[in-house]
């Protein structure tokens, strides 16, 4: 099923000489930590290459390393571009986007006859190819490329409701949620790796987003159905865990703690937790604040078993970006969206201090009873108005 490796001695240093020149990602574009990390190769049970990805971002790096190591040697195993889909896709969830695109350019170039065994979901090259397009939109988004998406999504006509979600995931991280919208609304229904539970995951996310996006209507119309069945319509805890992420969020909207997601403008100083459920149990989420503005977002306490990284990558993400609506990490949809919102819920309680100035001459006053923060004074606007926060 492999092709073997030929070793060659050379002046007393072991070398592995490949079939085939050069490596699916050359030295020049790797991230500095990725190296191949020699590995037995598995016939049956794939997952367990990827097993500890389950874990922490550490995790995944090595999981990448083995990947590489896999793929390089392996030319001609049927598995092989599958194995080139999971190190793009450890890639884009380390935040490696360049990386990431070389790998899913070589993806896209894989001649028709090129050997391909999968039996879940990718089954044929053909659909592999064209999740790759869809990666690939996502690591430009990362990277900040608004033309490059937009020439793709022109090229594109989504097949289901996962396919609109990957496009609106895009341009939530470029920030342009006036094009996101469209495509979130189309954002439920089938596609979704995981066919049972395919309606329930995209609704999530999808309102999810909008909600951290600032869209409180649209988050409450994705989420309808979840939360009109109640908690108890399906027995399964991921049916559970989304209901319950979902009836949080809403809580949070009805509070008014919805909100645009950028926290450029949080001034009062301190650590503010909030919480949501996750798809074990309950999660926390710290927001700090200094005396110079917003610092970070961090997990302080959860119990999830299989997060696939996202209790660090998730609240990196909000800080770097400073914005709560971000890409989830694949494979903890649950996870990543209550992370999302269980900060919501923090910067909110940061918000909610009796009275604040942010540095550019904005004052807020919170009204405990409406519930309601106000804002009685713009630098850029000197008439007093009362609105939602808008972040940004």
């Amino acid at each position: 099923m492999f092709k073997k490796t030929l070793f060659v001695s050379i002046a007393g240093f072991s070398l592995n000489c490949f079939l085939y020149a050069g490596s699916v990602i050359e030295q020049e574009v790797r991230p500095k930590w990725l190296k191949p990390k020699k590995c037995r190769p598995e016939k049956k049970n794939h997952y367990k290459i990827w097993k500890n990805s389950r874990v922490n971002a550490k995790g995944m790096e090595d999981s990448a390393e083995k990947l590489l190591y896999l793929i390089d040697k392996y030319e001609k195993s049927p598995t092989r571009p599958f194995y080139m889909y999971q190190l793009a896709r450890h890639l884009l969830d380390l935040d490696d986007p360049a990386g990431a695109k070389v790998v899913l350019a070589a993806i896209q170039k894989l001649p028709a006859g090129t050997p391909y065994e999968w039996k879940n979901w990718l089954t044929d090259l053909g659909k592999l190819k064209r999740e790759a397009i869809f990666m690939e939109m996502r690591a430009n988004a990362q990277m900040g490329k608004k033309n490059d998406v937009d020439a793709k999504v022109k090229t594109l006509k989504p097949a289901n409701g996962y396919e609109n979600l990957r496009i609106a995931e895009s341009y939530t991280i470029l920030g342009d949620y006036a094009k996101a919208k469209p495509y979130l609304e189309k954002s439920h229904g089938e596609g979704h790796p995981d066919k049972r539970f395919s309606d329930a995951f995209l609704r999530l996310y999808a309102a999810t987003l909008a909600g951290m996006s600032g869209d409180d209507e649209l988050a409450m119309s994705i989420a309808e159905p979840i939360l009109t069945s109640g908690a108890n319509a399906q027995r399964y805890p991921q049916w559970k865990a989304v209901y319950w992420i979902l009836d949080k969020l809403k809580n949070n909207i009805k509070n008014d703690k919805g909100k645009e997601s950028s926290l450029d403008k949080l001034s009062t100083s301190g650590r503010f937790t909030g919480e949501a459920r996750g798809f074990v149990g309950d999660l926390a989420v710290i927001t700090t604040v200094t005396n110079k503005g917003f610092k970070k977002v961090n997990v302080s306490k959860n119990r999830e078993n299989r997060p696939w990284s996202a209790i660090t990558v998730v609240p990196e993400r909000i800080s770097k970006r400073k914005s709560l609506a971000v890409d989830a990490v694949t494979g903890a949809t649950v996870s990543s969206c209550a992370i999302m919102v269980a900060a919501d819920d923090s910067t909110s309680k940061a918000f909610s201090s009796s009275s604040h100035s942010s540095k550019n001459g904005t004052t807020f006053r919170y009204d405990s009873t409406s519930k309601r923060t106000t804002v009685i004074k713009s630098q850029n606007d000197k008439s007093s108005r009362k609105s939602r926060i808008s972040f940004k």
